[in-house]
């Protein structure tokens, strides 16, 4: 009896101890669950939005549903004069028309047709510096009133890319003119050069989704050769030194200088 006694008096006190290692081990439970869960849920999240950020973007500049990224740059560049008044605006029509082009292409609005002569810096400023020097640069542009002609040749498309308008100089205009420019840029300010241009164009659609089979892919290049209108002449504005914030928004830096 005294032996029954004393083994229920050792139960009882151990039954404080065993709770408390019960409470113990509950709050570590506890606290392992919370630290783990909200792990993996930022854990979730952060895959979730870097998956959503790689499949998002086509390239550097657009995402695959058209949506333009932006971006920071400068280039030196002559735009096409009055589009709208223009036979290349019966191109721009054409195009806009083809609902299938463009689940696969974001047409450049024609305000933006332009021919890039040089690529400048990607900056999101210049110093003040840079500025008087392309400032300088611009006033000599407009002294030389550099309007010209150009002949539109041939729509091409570079794969994975744009679609452009190849274009040619008339009269010399590269050899004669524009080189001698690129050298007197390249003497006052080389810092800011990015390249020179060798070959012209004018991009009228940039592509942002790929063409997921060959049938596609051909009817895309019928539309282009089934314009026959080339070539054909185009009308091109001063030389201007431009920003951008997308790829198809364009700005002269000196704008206000000239009103």
């Amino acid at each position: 009896m005294l032996r029954k006694l004393n083994i229920k008096r050792k139960i009882g006190l151990q039954l404080p101890v065993i709770r408390r290692a019960i409470r113990h081990l509950f709050t570590i439970i506890v606290i392992t669950y919370i630290i783990f869960g909200v792990y993996y849920y930022y854990e979730d999240y952060i895959n979730i939005n870097d998956s959503i950020d790689s499949i998002a973007r086509y390239n550097t500049y657009i995402d695959i549903k058209g949506n333009l990224i932006p971006i920071s740059s400068y280039k030196i560049l002559q735009s096409v004069a009055s589009p709208s008044l223009q036979k290349i605006h019966e191109l721009f029509t054409y195009l806009d028309k083809y609902n299938e082009l463009k689940d696969y292409f974001i047409l450049v609005f024609e305000q933006f047709y332009h021919v890039t002569f040089t690529k400048l810096i990607n900056t999101t400023t210049l110093d003040e510096k840079q500025l008087e020097i392309l400032e300088k640069e611009q006033d000599l542009l407009d002294k030389k009133q550099s309007q010209t002609i150009c002949i539109g040749k041939k729509l091409l498309f570079i794969e994975k890319n744009e679609i452009r308008l190849e274009i040619e100089f008339k009269h010399g205009y590269i050899n004669d003119y524009m080189k001698s420019c690129q050298k007197r840029w390249d003497e006052n300010f080389p810092e800011l050069i990015i390249q020179h241009c060798t070959s012209f164009y004018i991009t009228l659609a940039y592509q942002y989704k790929d063409i997921p089979n060959q049938e596609i892919l051909n009817r895309t290049k019928e539309i282009l050769e089934q314009w026959h209108d080339v070539p054909f002449e185009i009308e091109l504005d001063s030389i201007e030194i431009c920003s951008y914030s997308s790829l198809i928004t364009y700005e002269p830096i000196f704008a206000e200088s000239k009103k």
